[in-house]
């Protein structure tokens, strides 16, 4: 594949796929329409338009963690990420490790992805932003874009997705708390120590009678050595009466069943 720049010509070396198909990866080039012409020992091709799109940048990601059945909706900031080529809006995915998922575009800086399954206790799965390809002949491919965290180091970063169940909520104490809510509870999980007061704990108490009333805590917070979790109950969900405290890491996927 040859490109020219300026007086130079830069030469790229492909890939033989097929009678029909070659495929190769082209350096950086300025953004923009350009041209590529591609030569073979026989010769070389008319000039075959190409358009260099903006880089796409990966700024940040919410949430960082959800459950081993994927389904959690994450939201993606950044930039550039409505591409398009011709008027074609370019089919942006999020990259999952190996695993890919389709975005859905809002607009320039915020898109979603829902999250596929993956194995809990993951903690190492690369983030990133790629655009799925089909070729002519029907192949499938996916071309990772150009992203970084936008700090101007070296172009590194972590963006990483980890897959972890939500805790279940073991012990509550106190056991009883009067109807006007506002009292402070302390609740033990099933993680032990292992939380962090980074993690973006939620509490909904469900009614034991009626699983359509649901209520959520008041300043959720987990304490500085993990082991518990503290939260300010909100009125109760009708008169009164017994509740499931159920939790969760990424205010998506709750805990089934837990301490009452």
């Amino acid at each position: 594949i040859t490109h020219a720049q300026g007086d130079a010509e830069i030469i790229s070396p492909a890939v033989w796929i097929s009678s029909q198909e070659i495929e190769c990866k082209l350096p950086a080039l300025p953004v923009g329409p350009t041209s590529i012409r591609v030569s073979t020992d026989a010769g070389s091709s008319n000039q075959l338009p190409l358009t260099v799109l903006p880089d796409v940048r990966l700024l940040d990601y919410y949430p960082k963690q959800g459950s081993s059945n994927g389904g959690t909706s994450v939201d993606i900031y950044g930039s550039g990420l409505d591409i398009h080529d011709n008027d074609v809006t370019a089919d942006l995915v999020c990259s999952f490790g190996e695993r890919i998922s389709k975005m859905k575009v809002l607009n320039s800086t915020h898109g979603s992805c829902e999250s596929p399954p993956g194995t809990t206790g993951e903690d190492n799965v690369n983030l990133s932003i790629a655009r799925e390809v089909v070729t002519q002949s029907g192949r499938r491919i996916v071309v990772e874009l150009m992203i970084d965290d936008g700090d101007d180091d070296d172009g590194a970063f972590d963006f990483l997705f980890r897959y972890r169940e939500p805790p279940v909520a073991l012990t509550v104490d106190p056991l009883e708390a009067p109807v006007c809510g506002g009292m402070m509870i302390s609740v033990a999980t099933t993680l032990g120590a292992a939380l962090s007061p980074e993690d973006a704990i939620a509490m909904r108490l469900v009614s034991r009678t009626d699983s359509a009333l649901v209520a959520f805590a008041h300043a959720v917070k987990v304490s500085g050595d993990g082991s518990t979790i503290t939260a300010e109950l909100p009125p109760p969900l009708n008169k009164g009466g017994p509740v499931t405290v159920e939790l969760s890491l990424n205010g998506q996927e709750f805990s089934s069943g837990g301490a009452s």
